[in-house]
């Protein structure tokens, strides 16, 4: 794990799916009946004539079952067809216009040619439709309305009423409400079992309430229904990861990679998986990688630089250290690796600046006065380090290592009692480390003497 510069989730803050919506009504009513996936072949009269027939017949079995305009279902429905068979009319007669003009030898406008194309080009969404949703068998374009009118009141209502829950459930976690997100995702999926963005969704819901389990299995089930889909590969394997399960996480985030070579966020998470399992060398690629996709993130290169250093590969580190500041001037934990990486090389003078602008970022960072009160104490200024010392264990009482570090520049100072008290508070508050409980006891048996 980074201790100085912690994994960011990225697409799992931002990785909410919103689902193109259905636009098979407003394409029937506004002159587009099959120029999508059900336009197969040329509306031909006898085609038309085929439509307006079984538009007719539903019509009138409405009018004879008695439904009226009263806002039911069927009603409604009424309403549509009588709609649709307005525009059919409209139709065939531009259709025998066209043929008439056609055979005087006249010419006409691409707008009133009976294939003109009116499709709408829709939306880039933040996240693609899954392939199973893409792809549609072609429907003969005779078939249109009669497919539209049995399956409408049976598949499109639900359809209909799932997305609805599924923009609910977008809306929530836009506001932070991810129980109340989960809560429309599953209703949605009550409806839809294959909605595959109600899947995805409701595992990010899940991830943000850390039931890790839940979102495993919700990204598992979105891949299922669609495998080559990559921001699931991406944060199934930051759930993985936060289950100590680096070994899965490594496996989807190179699946994802196949997927798509230039998914940088993808390359920056696996970089942080190597890292962890302290593969320090192929993490320096990934992130190299990361930065040729996206050359102006400043966390990654930090990220390198950090890779770099524990790779002994010191100079490098430097140089990509001062490349992510330059990108972003205030980015704290950059000028903190940087100082770090100073002092590794003994260069403690130009670590004490690199300290110092990080606490003009944070002035109560606890880890940057530590780390400044270590430059000082290397540089043989103990008054300092000490000052230090104390304003890192102001800012977080409870942190071990500034409470030894201090017991150590005050033993060094004479100041045993005060030594003694340190050592046994860094003792009390990490039990686990030998060195404080040794310190502690060595120290107290001297000034017993």
């Amino acid at each position: 794990m980074f201790p100085l510069l912690p994994f960011r989730p990225r697409s799992l803050l931002v990785a909410v799916r919103h689902p193109v919506p259905a636009r098979a009504i407003g394409r029937v009513l506004n002159g587009g009946l099959g120029n999508d996936a059900l336009r197969t072949r040329k509306d031909t009269p006898a085609s038309l004539d085929t439509n307006l027939q079984i538009l007719s017949g539903v019509q009138r079995r409405f009018h004879y079952q008695g439904h009226g305009d009263n806002g039911s279902s069927l009603g409604g429905l009424r309403g549509l067809c009588s709609e649709i068979l307005l525009w059919l009319r409209l139709r065939q007669g531009q259709v025998e216009r066209f043929r008439a003009r056609r055979a005087a030898g006249s010419s006409t406008s691409g707008t009133e040619t009976p294939d003109g194309d009116r499709r709408d080009p829709g939306r880039v969404e933040p996240c693609r439709e899954a392939p199973a949703n893409r792809h549609r068998s072609p429907v003969p374009a005779s078939w249109a309305l009669f497919l539209f009118i049995a399956v409408f009141p049976l598949g499109a209502v639900a359809a209909d009423k799932a997305t609805s829950h599924l923009a609910r459930g977008n809306l929530l976690a836009q506001q932070g409400d991810w129980p109340g997100a989960a809560t429309e995702y599953r209703q949605a999926l009550r409806l839809r079992p294959d909605l595959v963005e109600a899947h995805y969704n409701l595992g990010n819901a899940l991830s943000a309430e850390r039931d890790f389990r839940g979102a495993t299995a919700e990204y598992r089930q979105a891949l299922k229904l669609a495998p080559d889909y990559v921001p699931a590969h991406n944060n199934l394997a930051l759930v993985l990861r936060a289950a100590n399960d680096l070994a899965g996480a490594a496996h989807e985030l190179r699946e994802a990679i196949r997927l798509q070579p230039d998914y940088p966020e993808a390359h920056f998470n696996l970089a942080e998986v190597l890292a962890d399992q302290g593969d320090f060398a192929s993490a320096v690629t990934e992130y190299r990688l990361a930065l040729v996709i996206n050359p102006n993130d400043a966390v990654a290169a930090a990220n390198l630089g950090y890779a770099l250093d524990k790779s002994h590969r010191l100079d490098e580190a430097i140089v990509e250290l001062r490349q992510a500041i330059k990108i972003k001037p205030d980015y704290l934990e950059a000028h903190l690796t940087l100082g770090n990486a100073l002092a590794d090389g003994g260069d403690f003078d130009g670590a004490i600046a690199e300290y110092r602008l990080a606490l003009l970022l944070g002035p109560n960072d606890a880890a940057a006065r530590d780390d400044l009160g270590l430059a000082f104490e290397e540089n043989g200024d103990l008054t300092r380090a000490i000052v230090e010392y104390r304003a890192a264990i102001h800012s977080q009482p409870g942190d071990a290592a500034a409470h030894h570090n201090l017991g150590r520049a005050l033993e060094m100072i004479g100041d045993l009692g005060g030594a003694v008290e340190q050592y046994r508070s860094a003792a009390r508050l990490d039990p686990d480390n030998g060195r404080y409980r040794t310190d502690a006891a060595r120290l107290a048996d001297a000034v017993k003497q």
